[in-house]
């Protein structure tokens, strides 16, 4: 018994009013009766019942139309409704489906049916309102966290540029002068420094663009150019691999943003390198036509990415378990930027493998 939830019934036939309501009663519900559609509107906006019960043929105002009312306002869209009607044809069923209907049920009904219905309905109903609250609970987490992040990654990109310019001069003064293993300690707290601004201008950018303000400054580019810009930009992480640059047409052109393009080319570039082997590790960067469309690719011939993880690593702070894992220092937002700017052009990225490469990050673009 459930003593709490109030139940509305609509239904010209008074009989059908009266064993309703005495039934629903002896069950602990709280029961509101109306002969009429009309008047059970204006009450139900008064105060909204957790679940209807409705006839459908009534001479004021149908079922159906009733229903229609209920679902388009705001504070009487989620109530369950379960239509009670003689008609048993397939038509008026589908109808109470189509307006909004939860269920239907033929008369004559039978107590029990109708009872066991009543409380499935509500338990569900319930069991929907919880998952809103807390849906809308992690939501508003998200954002302070969010906002949290986004204070901090501010506060952080003063003391990089700092870092990063005090390595330049470190190196430009005493360069010359330090010896291999001073030399390569540098190089890698300089390589360092750029990864972290990388990171840190990624976890903003992915917020400016949920945010809504991303805005593209599409130019007419010459791809070549593009390409090898980006090839340039990553050339300190190859240590032993070898970067190449197929390009099918060298005059090829795209209308597009080349600043977002290059640095979505500089995350994958940057990915490829990271998973591909010290010795013997190829990173292939691609642009060519497909079938009217322009398709970039950036190939490796590392460990791959399982088939069931390829459409989960463009999600956001996803990191794999197992096969391809990410790199700890990864804040699991790269490619989650790249789909974002991929998308905001009208295209589609994905991972994908071919023979001899085990892992093709192909992007296609409107031509």
């Amino acid at each position: 018994m459930t003593g709490a939830e109030t139940i509305m019934i609509v239904d010209d036939t008074p009989e059908n009013l009266r064993l309703l309501e005495q039934m629903l009663g002896s069950e602990g519900y709280r029961v509101l009766a109306f002969p009429g559609g009309r008047m059970a509107l204006a009450a139900a906006q008064r105060q909204p019942p957790d679940l209807v019960l409705l006839d459908v043929n009534m001479p004021d105002m149908d079922g159906f139309e009733v229903c229609r009312c209920l679902k388009a306002q705001p504070s009487t869209g989620g109530i369950p409704i379960l239509f009670l009607s003689a008609a048993t044809d397939l038509h008026h069923k589908v109808q109470a489906f189509e307006v909004g209907g939860e269920d239907y049920i033929t008369k004559p009904f039978q107590v029990e049916e109708v009872r066991a219905r009543i409380a499935t309905h509500l338990r569900l109903h319930r069991l929907q309102e919880e998952l809103a609250a807390r849906n809308l609970a992690l939501q508003e987490l998200e954002a302070h966290r969010d906002l949290l992040v986004h204070m901090v990654i501010h506060d952080m990109r003063s003391v990089l540029q700092a870092l990063s310019g005090g390595l330049e001069v470190l190196e430009m003064v005493e360069g010359a002068r330090l010896s291999e293993r001073g030399a390569l300690a540098l190089g890698r707290l300089k390589e360092a420094s750029t990864r972290l601004q990388d990171m840190s201008r990624d976890v903003l950018d992915v917020s400016r663009i949920e945010g809504g303000g991303l805005g593209l400054h599409r130019e007419d580019t010459l791809l070549a150019s593009l390409l090898q810009g980006a090839l340039d930009r990553m050339a300190f992480l190859k240590g032993h691999r070898t970067l190449e640059l197929a390009l099918a047409d060298p005059g090829l052109r795209a209308s597009l943003d080349p600043g977002l393009m290059q640095r979505v080319l500089q995350n994958l570039l940057g990915n490829a390198l990271k998973f591909s082997p010290d010795a013997g590790g190829v990173v292939q960067l691609r642009a060519g036509s497909c079938a009217g469309d322009l398709c970039l690719e950036v190939c490796d011939n590392g460990p791959g990415i399982a088939p069931e993880h390829r459409d989960k690593v463009f999600e956001k702070f996803w990191q794999a378990e197992e096969g391809r894992r990410q790199p700890r220092h990864s804040t699991g937002l790269g490619l989650t930027f790249c789909r974002m700017v991929v998308e905001a052009h009208g295209g589609r990225i994905r991972a994908d493998s071919e023979e001899g490469w085990p892992c093709v990050m192909r992007i296609t673009l409107p031509g």
